[in-house]
């Protein structure tokens, strides 16, 4: 952001390209003039334009500033390099910020002049006020609610008012109720008719290519289809939430948002946190301070998990998108025994950093650790893959593929249920020792033994972590594992359902007499939130979903 600075005698002139500190500085809200009569950028970098009539709102803006104690200004048709694209399109996605960051915003009325006496005198003040082409443009909405403080000023620099004393003309004018306005409905002729939409980019936070000439009807159009975009997408920005039986693929699509959210907001930071133990979430926040360069993070005695949550927190150092990947392990987020106390383990969970302009995704096997994490945000649970997206998969897993049976690839992603992390296991065995699917099917089949050896298989996968486990069988253990741990009924329950069958068990008949029903539903609620079981008929029958309950059965 440049700005235009006053001197001592009373002189201004640009600043660089402000990008941390900016000062307090005032904003002009006005109407353009004729192109060739507006100062710009070029003018103030060669010390020119001081005889164009546009000058006047110019020096205005200055003397004004001056008078309410702000050294810096800014307005529109000098701070900006309109030679420069790139810059032009970065300074319209950021105008409504700007506004809103302004100590005062002045908006200068051209086409209004209040004679000597006092603005109330004046008869016929109300309709020149309501006339003013001011009311016409498509900027007037954010430049009108964006500011905390909005001050109205006639062609002869007289204060008229400010957006609270004059809401009730504001509000016949606009539309917008006195109490809130808010309602503004821009219907009214504008300069420039794709300005409208543009205009309304800082409200749904959204980056929109600029195409000048467009049109009011393409450049609403762009911008519908680009609210939409982001409405859906604002679903991922609380929670992404997987089953056990799709490690690889959780990780893979908050891999992909990252591209998506870079591509849309390219000034935003985007943050991997690895969070499935504690050395390498410190080891994220180290590189996170490094990396933004924070002060204070290169002196040892100071806590670089406090300095990088206190650091993001702050609204000034610009909107972030974090990814928590892999929190699987409560212990290292929450207190889970009130009446244990550990000082020597932070807990996660302390150290996330709170800001309206950051977001955050979780992965993990776990959905309540998720929930906690952003306050019940959405969840988005990653479910096996449809048979035909199954099939597709191992198709582009197994070079060569076209002319295997079809019936041979159904089959085989029906006994793998649709896992995608069992499917990749698969085709890569099947390529490594040049198999076809039916003989593979075949081993399958043959013993429970055999299904259990192949499944058992770590072959590398290089879209995972390193030291990730690549079994099937293995990953499932961890996830038993933990919830062993951590809810040792919920285990217990587990090991039971696994002797049933697996594909409708009566709730009824898991419940002990001696089960105190907080419990007993707290152990079913685990085994949903790391999605190995599913309730139906109002929570009355259990099923296990995909291959668990044979793993459990021969693991």
């Amino acid at each position: 952001m440049r700005l235009l600075e006053r001197d001592a005698k009373g002189k201004f002139s640009l600043t660089k390209d402000l990008t941390k500190s900016i000062p307090a500085y005032a904003i002009l809200s006005h109407t353009w003039g004729d192109d060739d009569q507006e100062v710009t950028y070029k003018d103030l970098t060669e010390s020119s334009g001081e005889s164009k009539a546009g000058y006047k709102k110019l020096r205005f803006c200055e003397e004004q500033a001056a008078h309410d104690d702000l050294r810096y200004f800014w307005v529109d048709t000098c701070c900006i390099d309109k030679s420069d694209a790139v810059e032009l399109q970065k300074a319209i996605n950021s105008m409504f910020r700007w506004y809103k960051n302004a100590a005062k915003c002045y908006v200068y009325l051209s086409d209004v002049s209040v004679p000597d006496n006092k603005v109330e005198k004046c008869s016929s003040f109300e309709s020149d006020f309501q006339s003013a082409r001011w009311f016409t443009r498509g900027w007037t909405l954010q430049e009108l609610l964006a500011p905390s403080s909005v001050e109205f000023f006639s062609a002869d620099n007289k204060r008229l008012g400010d957006k609270l004393s004059l809401a009730r003309l504001i509000h016949k004018t606009t539309g917008i109720p006195v109490e809130v306005l808010q309602k503004y409905d821009p219907t009214k002729s504008s300069f420039d008719e794709h300005y409208m939409a543009y205009s309304l980019l800082g409200f749904f936070g959204i980056f929109l290519p600029l195409i000048y000439g467009e049109g009011r009807e393409n450049a609403f159009r762009r911008l519908r289809e680009e609210a939409k975009k982001s409405a859906k997408s604002r679903e991922l920005d609380k929670l992404l939430v997987s089953d056990v039986e799709n490690q690889a693929k959780k990780s893979q699509i908050a891999i992909e948002y990252c591209y998506i959210w870079r591509d849309r907001y390219p000034y935003s930071h985007v943050f991997w946190v690895h969070v499935s133990t504690l050395d390498r979430f410190e080891q994220a926040y180290r590189d996170i301070a490094k990396d933004m360069c924070i002060p204070g993070s290169e002196d040892p005695q100071n806590d670089t998990l406090i300095l990088v949550r206190d650091w993001l927190s702050k609204p000034d150092n610009g909107s972030w998108l974090i990814v928590l990947d892999n929190a699987d392990d409560p212990d290292l987020f929450f207190e889970l025994n009130l009446s244990v106390t550990n000082s020597n383990h932070p807990l996660i969970s302390n150290f996330v950093p709170q800001n309206a302009n950051g977001f955050v995704i979780t992965t993990t096997r776990d959905k309540r650790i998720g929930l906690r994490l952003t306050d019940g945000g959405e969840e988005i649970m990653i479910m096996p893959l449809a048979s035909r997206d199954a099939e597709q998969l191992m198709r582009s897993r197994i070079p060569g593929s076209i002319g295997v049976n079809g019936g041979d690839i159904r089959t085989l992603v029906e006994i793998l249920g649709y896992i995608p992390l069992a499917i990749t296991q698969a085709a890569a065995f099947i390529q490594e020792n040049s198999m076809t699917v039916k003989s593979y099917i075949e081993e399958l089949k043959a013993s429970d033994s055999d299904l259990q050896d192949y499944l058992d298989e770590n072959l590398p996968d290089p879209r995972r972590y390193p030291d990730s486990e690549n079994s099937v069988t293995r990953t499932w253990k961890l996830s038993f594992d933990q919830i062993a741990k951590c809810f040792p009924r919920a285990a217990d329950l587990l090991s039971l359902m696994v002797q049933l069958d697996r594909q409708a068990i009566p709730k009824a008949l898991l419940q002990h007499k001696s089960d105190r029903s907080i419990e007993f539903n707290k152990a079913v609620g685990t085994l949903q939130a790391y999605s190995l079981i599913r309730t139906e008929k109002g929570g009355r029958i259990l099923r296990f979903i995909g291959l668990y309950s044979y793993q459990r059965r021969n693991g």
